[in-house]
């Protein structure tokens, strides 16, 4: 009896956190639903925000247990590797991978190349992006990349930090948000950096 009191109090602690959560984010979460709405409308691209279909296929999907929510720290061993050789066994290719802004905080680990370069996809998977432009435009930057593009990337060593990717462009205000498609190729990138590497060499090289 003791036992399940105790379950039931700590149910009890989870459910008030998610709701003092709810309190505090509700508003944000609703002008942010709704700017993306009137974006997508106005842009023609029709979302589950915007299309009864697109709801209805993301409802569905909920309802058949299709969904599943699962916790993992990309920059250790366990989910990501798990999700990898998952999806190798049933054929299916990882399509999207949605990282938000998380590369920015940190330098890219052996790790985390392992747990990216281990996932299964195929030529159209992307890897979608942010990075902060808040002081700026109170937003983000967006981008796209090829997700095997991507993976070839985290080959090179050289690379430490997502910003060496990308070539952001001077933002001109308030209203101006960047979305844009990385495709700078990294195999071009390591030439670059070796033949500039070569030539500081042989410039410290003469008499």
């Amino acid at each position: 009896m003791r036992g399940l009191v105790e379950a039931d109090e700590k149910d009890a602690g989870k459910r008030n956190d998610l709701i003092r959560i709810w309190k505090i984010s509700r508003a944000n979460i609703h002008a942010r639903l709704r700017l993306l709405q009137r974006t997508l409308r106005k842009r023609k691209v029709p979302s589950f925000l915007t299309d009864d279909e697109h709801f209805r296929f993301v409802v569905e999907m909920i309802r058949a247990g299709r969904v599943r929510a699962l916790s993992a720290n990309l920059l250790d061993k366990a989910g990501l590797v798990g999700v990898g050789e998952a999806c190798r066994k049933l054929g299916v290719p990882v399509r999207v991978l949605y990282m938000s802004n998380a590369e920015t905080y940190w330098p890219y680990s052996d790790q985390f190349r392992a747990n990216i370069r281990g996932l299964h996809t195929d030529d159209k998977g992307v890897v979608l992006r942010t990075t902060g432009s808040w002081s700026i435009n109170k937003d983000y930057r967006y981008y796209v990349q090829s997700l095997p593009t991507f993976q070839r990337w985290l080959e090179h060593k050289f690379l430490r930090k997502v910003h060496q990717m990308i070539r952001r462009r001077k933002l001109e205000g308030p209203d101006d948000v960047e979305i844009a498609v990385i495709t700078t190729d990294p195999d071009a990138a390591a030439a670059r950096r070796a033949g500039k590497s070569k030539r500081k060499s042989k410039g410290k090289a003469k008499p």
